[in-house]
């Protein structure tokens, strides 16, 4: 073996490992987030308890747009992180939950009924929010821990195996097209809401509405 043979095999062999790595510890961060993304979501109404203690308007202004910021922040991040599970090849070979892919399909349907509608003042909106946090954290959750953190107990191997994503790769790799295809739609109505509809919006600007005042 040459030198280069040996300098490519080295390289290859870091970058697999730094690859192994980020993946592992991604799939291992995202319960947590999971868990986070629906505990902040739960505590809306003691933030709304609270906000009615302020005796400033100023103080509750500042604590509701905190809490709703890190709220959608954790959503942001748990569906960017979630986008590897998007990718056909090392979503079979890893030992993955096997609905991860459709759990940020969640995630990033919540987001877009975030950006179309007031999710805190239509009841609708905060509905269809609340049922799809709870079905991507049961997504991600359940084949995690039943699937890819039960593969030690041997005499339950078989039924842990249906949740992992590398032990059925037909099936990870149908779920992981399905995934993206629904991300894709979920994307186009993202892009042209933001398009079509705010492009046809224009809000007024200061010295129009001072111009408008004075002719009235």
């Amino acid at each position: 073996m040459g030198p280069d043979q040996i300098q490519q095999a080295v390289y290859g062999s870091i970058v697999g490992a730094g690859e192994s790595i980020i993946e592992g510890t991604v799939v291992a961060l995202l319960p947590v987030l999971w868990f986070l993304v629906i505990a902040v979501h739960l505590a809306r109404p003691y933030i709304l308890n609270v906000v009615t203690k302020f005796s400033l308007r100023l103080g509750a202004d500042l604590w509701w747009l905190v809490y709703a910021g890190a709220r959608d922040l954790l959503i942001v991040v748990t569906f960017v992180l979630s986008i590897q599970f998007l990718f056909v090849d090392p979503f079979i070979a890893g030992a993955w939950p096997i609905t991860g892919g459709l759990a940020a399909v969640c995630a990033l349907a919540v987001l877009v009924i975030k950006l179309i509608w007031d999710a805190d003042d239509n009841p609708r909106a905060f509905y269809a929010v609340s049922v799809l946090l709870a079905l991507g954290a049961a997504l991600y959750l359940i084949p995690t821990f039943i699937g890819v953190q039960a593969t030690d107990f041997g005499n339950i191997n078989g039924f842990t195996s249906l949740f992992i994503s590398n032990q059925h790769p037909v099936l990870a790799a149908g779920m992981a097209y399905a995934s993206i295809i629904l991300c894709g739609i979920l994307g186009f109505v993202a892009v042209g809401y933001v398009l079509f509809f705010h492009a046809t919006v224009v809000p007024d600007l200061p010295e129009e509405k001072a111009e408008a005042a004075t002719r009235a």
